[in-house]
């Protein structure tokens, strides 16, 4: 299947942006970060996963309702397969306020956009300047039958033989986030899609690294919340004898 991405000038205020095409499924994800520093204990990351009606060719029709209503439960969980699979490779000492955005275009009913969200995050996170530790990339894995498919359709999901599906995710080399759906799947058939997903993750990740080496631009390096030393000698010498 050809996997497009191009970066946007959809949302050119945005600190970067891409537009992720498979079949006609098409994602924009857009990627910002403030430009201070929050005075707060925590990294300030937020993922949206946004679907809209119209993606799929439906407007609502009725005379008062003019507004999308809440995100539905699958928008909800995409957006935390995004998020888990990009918040490991942040530094959680920064506290400037990033946000990314996943927003589905165009819905052709087959290709599953998480496949091309999370990759498509990645690509915006990695040419941005937002100090990140990317690439990273998934895939969805689904034994039907004996056979062991990457990337399926959301129609050959819903096959009656289907044993499992899975979404794997991480870094090169390293399997960082698993979503696993299944009928009584044995362990080595699981562990077998998983080395499947990560030949493939590697794949992806080769061809991120090329667009990052044409069009990256140089990472931000913002302060970075450093804990007292008072608090740092006294975890040490708590954790002395039992690591």
């Amino acid at each position: 299947k050809e996997f497009k991405i191009e970066t946007s000038s959809i949302a050119e205020q945005a600190t970067s942006s891409v537009l992720a095409q498979m079949g006609d499924t098409v994602v924009l994800v857009t990627v910002v970060m403030g430009g201070e520093d929050k005075k707060i204990n925590y990294f300030p990351l937020s993922v949206d996963y946004e679907e809209k009606f119209y993606a799929s060719g439906k407007i609502i029709g009725s005379r008062y309702v003019r507004r999308e209503g809440r995100p539905s439960e699958e928008a909800i969980l995409s957006g935390r397969l995004v998020d888990r699979a990009i918040r490991p490779l942040f530094d959680h000492r920064m506290r400037r306020d990033v946000q990314v955005v996943v927003t589905i275009l165009a819905i052709d009913e087959e290709n599953d956009p998480d496949f091309i969200a999370l990759n498509a995050a990645s690509i915006a996170l990695a040419i941005s300047p937002i100090p990140w530790n990317g690439p990273v990339s998934g895939v969805r894995v689904a034994k039907i039958g004996e056979k062991f498919v990457i990337n399926p359709t959301n129609p050959e999901l819903k096959d009656p033989n289907l044993v499992f599906e899975t979404f794997v995710a991480g870094p090169k080399d390293k399997i960082g986030m698993i979503e696993l759906a299944g009928l009584e799947a044995a362990e080595a058939d699981a562990l077998k899609g998983f080395e499947l997903a990560a030949l493939e993750i590697n794949k992806l990740i080769k061809f991120q690294e090329s667009i990052i080496d044409k069009i990256g631009k140089k990472k931000e390096a913002p302060k970075l919340q450093e804990p007292s030393s008072e608090l740092v000698s006294k975890v040490k010498e708590f954790l002395s004898s039992r690591l």
